[in-house]
C-alpha cells in the first residue's frame, strides 16, 4: 500500500468516527411490551415497523418478558405490525420523535377467527421511565402552530421559557439564558458565551424542519453538549419513497400584535407575508 493510499484510508476512518456520533443522535426510538389479553408476556412476537422515511421495514422480536425495542429510527410516523402464530395480528401507528424513546405497548388476543386489528390511537409522548424535562414537536405540529418562518421562534414553545429584554443573552427556561445550546441537524449553531442563536452562520426556515426536540435544565449536561438552560435540536426534512408537496401563504398584520407597555412603549408597525411551495 502506497503512502498516499494509506493516508486516504486514515482520513476516511477519522471522518467516519467524527460523523457517526452526529448521525446517532439525530434519530429516535420506539420500545414496548407485548402481552396476551390476560396480561401474560408473549415472547417471540415479530414486530415490523414500516415508514416512508425508510427504504425497507425494520424487524425485531420480543424477548422472554415480551419486551422489544427499535433503536436508531429516522424521525417520522411508523406503522408497526405485531404477528405471532395462533394470535391475532395487531397494527399500531406511532411517531418516532427526535432524541426520544417512546413506548408502544400492545395486547394480542387469541386468533379465534381470521381477522386483523388496527389501532389508530396515537401512542403517548410521555416517557414514564425518565425524569428528564424534554418534549418534541412533529412536522404537523410545527405547520399548524402559529409561528413565523424564523428558526428562533421555535424556542417560544419551550414550557416556562422567559424572554430577556437583553438582546445579548438568550431566553431563560429554568437557568441562565447564557447556557442555552442550539443545534441544527446535530450541529451546534450557538453564539458562544451568549446563549443565543448564531444567525450570522445559520438561520434556517421552519419549512425545512421536520421535528424539534427540547431538553431543559441541564438534563444532558455531559461532555461538551451540556446545556444548563435548555438544549434545542432539530432535524430537517428528507426524501421518502413517495412524492409529496405543499403550498402555503401566511400573513402577519401589525394590528395582530399588541403594543408593549413598560419602561418603553413599543408599537409593531410592520405588515409581513410569506409564500412558499415545494414538491419532492
Amino acid at each position: 500500500m502506497t503512502s498516499k493510499l494509506w493516508n486516504r484510508s486514515i482520513w476516511c476512518c477519522l471522518l467516519f468516527v467524527a460523523v457517526f456520533p452526529l448521525f446517532a443522535q439525530q434519530t429516535g426510538a420506539l420500545h414496548g411490551r407485548v402481552t396476551a389479553t390476560d396480561g401474560s408476556a408473549l415472547p417471540g412476537v415479530t414486530v415490523e415497523a414500516r415508514s416512508n422515511v425508510l427504504p425497507q421495514p425494520r424487524v425485531t422480536t420480543t424477548d422472554l418478558t415480551g419486551d422489544y425495542r427499535l433503536p436508531a429510527l429516522v424521525p417520522g410516523t411508523y406503522t408497526i405490525t405485531y404477528t405471532l402464530a395462533g394470535m391475532q395480528t395487531v397494527t399500531r401507528t406511532a411517531t418516532a420523535i427526535l432524541q426520544q424513546d417512546n413506548a408502544v405497548d400492545v395486547a394480542l388476543g387469541v386468533a379465534g377467527v381470521s381477522e386483523n386489528i388496527t389501532v389508530t390511537a396515537q401512542s403517548t409522548l410521555v416517557n414514564r421511565e425518565s425524569t428528564a424535562l424534554q418534549s418534541g414537536l412533529t412536522t404537523e405540529q410545527i405547520r399548524e402552530l402559529p409561528i413565523t418562518q424564523n428558526y428562533s421562534d421555535l424556542q417560544k414553545f419551550i414550557p416556562g421559557v422567559m424572554y430577556n429584554p437583553d438582546t445579548f443573552r438568550g431566553p431563560s427556561a429554568g437557568a441562565s439564558g447564557q447556557d442555552n445550546v442550539y443545534m441544527f441537524d446535530g450541529v451546534n449553531i450557538t453564539m458562544p458565551l451568549f446563549g443565543i442563536l448564531n444567525s450570522n452562520s445559520a438561520d434556517p426556515n421552519n419549512h425545512d424542519i421536520a421535528q424539534v426536540s427540547v431538553v431543559r435544565g441541564g438534563a444532558k449536561a455531559i461532555d461538551f453538549d451540556r446545556a444548563g438552560g435548555f438544549q434545542i435540536d432539530t432535524v430537517t426534512k428528507s426524501g421518502t419513497n413517495k412524492f409529496t408537496g405543499e403550498a402555503s401563504y401566511e400573513v402577519l398584520n401589525k394590528n395582530m400584535v399588541a403594543n408593549q407597555s413598560g419602561a418603553q412603549l413599543l408599537t409593531y408597525n410592520t405588515d409581513r407575508s410569506w409564500a412558499s411551495a415545494n414538491i419532492g
